[in-house]
């Protein structure tokens, strides 16, 4: 699920960089970059706690 979740986010920012000019695809962009900081920061907290 986590894999998942990080190439959707990795895949929507390639899409991101081709249309760097929008600024929709940078406010995207920024929200996949913040999810991603999240679920990592999640993930090494679960593993830290089992």
């Amino acid at each position: 699920m986590l894999k998942v979740t990080m190439w959707s986010a990795f895949i929507l920012g390639i899409i991101g960089f081709r249309q760097e000019k929008s600024a929709l695809a940078i406010i995207i962009m920024g929200i996949c970059a913040f999810a991603l900081v999240v679920l990592y920061t999640y993930a090494v907290i679960s593993f830290l706690e089992h």
